[in-house]
């Protein structure tokens, strides 16, 4: 990434494609510029909200059971910074899951409250993992930590 950026979120988008076959859908990815922390704080709120709008209209159509989504936590997006670090970052309305892919090894960051309490975290689209909040980071914290990482590249170190 040029020194210029401050960041890069990774945004995949599916298209329906005309061949002579018929319909298909593509998968197509690129990589966004983010100018400032604003702006990656409003595209992780972004996905969100429009996760849980499709997750919504799933459950209105009858297309999915309310029940497999009581304890949605967050979506994670990728996140490149200028020193060559990829993260996967998550927020749900009071906690953050910040894992980092690059440079390895994979690790996440943790400093949430010591409780057993679960909150699933979709990655990489459609697979959902249960965290257990001591595993998260709060929402608050987790910015924080994002934020040092984008101006550093410097990864937090867990507390615990």
């Amino acid at each position: 990434m040029p020194a210029n950026r401050y960041c890069s979120a990774v945004v995949e988008t599916t298209v329906t494609v005309n061949t002579p076959d018929g319909d298909t859908s593509e998968t197509r990815t690129q990589l966004v510029d983010l100018r400032s922390f604003a702006e990656v704080v409003a595209h992780l709120q972004a996905v969100r909200d429009q996760q849980l709008t499709q997750i919504a209209d799933a459950i209105a159509r009858g297309l999915a059971d309310r029940n497999n989504y009581v304890n949605i936590g967050g979506f994670t997006c990728e996140l490149h910074n200028a020193f060559g670090g990829v993260v996967e970052f998550a927020l749900s309305t009071d906690y953050s899951l910040m894992m980092r892919r690059e440079p390895l090894p994979f690790t996440w960051y943790r400093n949430g409250p010591d409780s057993d309490d679960i909150l699933d975290f979709y990655i990489d689209g459609g697979h959902h993992t249960e965290f257990t909040l001591r595993e998260l980071a709060t929402r608050v914290d987790g910015l924080e930590k994002l934020e040092r990482w984008l101006y550093t590249g410097e990864f937090p170190k867990n507390l615990r």
